[in-house]
């Protein structure tokens, strides 16, 4: 299992942040980060909060690098998307959070793949991940490779993904995939389950 569902999202948070990804304009990002990181070409990611990067004296290139960067700090989008971010304060709170990682909103385009890959370091060692499916459906699925079962986090609910463990994911339908991700930092650290 590299997925789990935790909980319902209620109305009154979920549908004013969907409103909001409703607004954002996927052509005009231009997602550095996942251009670099080739298993993510089919993607593109609305950053709120992000690795901090202010003090490197050369910007990451690879996974690993991106992967010992533990601190984050809010990005112009943060104030953009207010909605959004406040979303992901909520699942801070329902999570138990200690300290909040990063916080995106991530585009998958139609038959668009995320390679298989396990997200490593320092960073993931400390921060799980929680997703919110936006726009979902029932061919958006999640696996750990080959002949392994295929999961699918529904439209509408607060969910954990393992990502220490190697994960992928296909969306083989005719239509885009809207998640909103966030890391949180949680008692007991980021557990593979």
């Amino acid at each position: 299992m590299i997925t789990r569902i935790l909980k319902e999202v209620p109305d009154e948070i979920f549908f004013p942040a969907f409103e909001e990804t409703q607004i954002i304009n996927w052509d005009s990002i231009r997602d550095t980060t996942r251009a670099v990181l080739t298993w993510f070409n089919d993607s593109t990611s609305l950053s709120l909060r992000t690795h901090m990067t202010s003090n490197l004296e050369k910007m990451p290139t690879t996974m690993n690098e991106w992967g010992r960067i533990v601190e984050c700090e809010d990005t112009v989008n943060a104030v953009k998307y207010p909605i959004l971010y406040n979303t992901a304060k909520w699942i801070y709170d329902q999570v138990g959070g200690k300290k909040l990682g990063k916080i995106y909103v991530v585009h998958l385009k139609p038959g668009g793949i995320v390679k298989l890959h396990t997200d490593p370091l320092d960073y993931f060692e400390i921060h799980s991940r929680f997703h919110i499916p936006f726009r979902t459906n029932d061919k958006v699925l999640f696996s750990s490779g080959q002949d392994t079962p295929l999961e699918h986090m529904p439209y509408k609910h607060l969910c954990q993904l393992n990502n220490r463990s190697p994960h992928m994911l296909v969306n083989d339908s005719d239509d885009y995939r809207i998640h909103m991700i966030v890391d949180v930092e949680v008692e007991g650290r980021n557990q593979i389950f």
